[in-house]
């Protein structure tokens, strides 16, 4: 069961989607046959992880609702925060910005009991964003600026690009083109020396939304078709 779950976590990062969901559909079935509930809950948020990749967000809340069930009969609080984040992303795929906020609250909460400051700093991120798309820009920007500071301190330099990707977006939103440049140039530098292939297509997505807004269409273009590019490749270890 074990194998099978991280082999189906390798064909996940390598996007062999049918293969991660076979694979684990059989790590699930193991899991249930010797009464593993720890295991069982684990498998079906991967599941669930597979299917939000997809852009299957029901499937995908399905499965984390009923992890989630296993992992409070067990009061596993640091999976339950896990669950938790996950499924509040799915929720605000699905435009549900209210809901995703209560769950990524839950997420903080569970997260701040336990003192994971690296869980703590993403789910700052994940309220962070849900305030993007709610047009609450000032409590967005302290979000991101308090996770920013936590992968900071922790040294993790792939999440803290990540993050000034997303103050970027909160700055290009508010029509400061020149602080949002600033951002994801400095993003951008980052996800490069790490060659971190999601980080860099984010950074350059963002800097193309900066040139249209200033009507500079050809850059604007061409840093979207590089972005592509890199987002084409896949996800390396730098992006974990």
């Amino acid at each position: 069961a074990q194998c099978l779950d991280h082999h189906g976590l390798y064909a996940l990062y390598e996007e062999n989607y049918e293969q991660a969901r076979v694979l684990w559909e059989e790590h699930l079935a193991l899991r249930q046959e010797i009464g593993d509930k720890d295991g069982n809950a684990l498998a079906l948020h991967n599941l669930g992880m597979l299917a939000s990749e997809q852009g299957d967000y029901k499937q995908a809340t399905m499965h984390y609702e009923a992890s989630l069930a296993l992992f409070r009969e067990l009061k596993n609080k640091w999976a339950l925060s896990m669950v938790l984040d996950y499924l509040g992303r799915a929720t605000q795929a699905q435009g549900d910005n209210e809901r995703a906020a209560i769950i990524l609250e839950q997420s903080l909460a569970l997260s701040q009991d336990l003192g994971d400051r690296f869980a703590i700093a993403h789910r700052l991120n994940g309220l962070g964003s849900v305030s993007q798309s709610q047009g609450d820009y000032g409590r967005a920007i302290q979000m991101h600026e308090e996770a920013l500071a936590l992968f900071r301190e922790l040294g993790h330099q792939f999440y803290y690009a990540i993050t000034l990707c997303n103050l970027g977006l909160a700055a290009w939103a508010q029509g400061d083109n020149k602080e949002a440049a600033k951002r994801f140039e400095e993003a951008l530098a980052i996800s490069k020396q790490m060659e971190a292939n999601s980080g860099t297509g984010f950074a350059l997505y963002g800097l193309g939304k900066v040139a249209k807004s200033q009507g500079d269409y050809a850059s604007a273009r061409a840093l979207h078709a590089e972005a592509i590019v890199n987002q084409q490749k896949g996800p390396n270890v730098a992006d974990h």
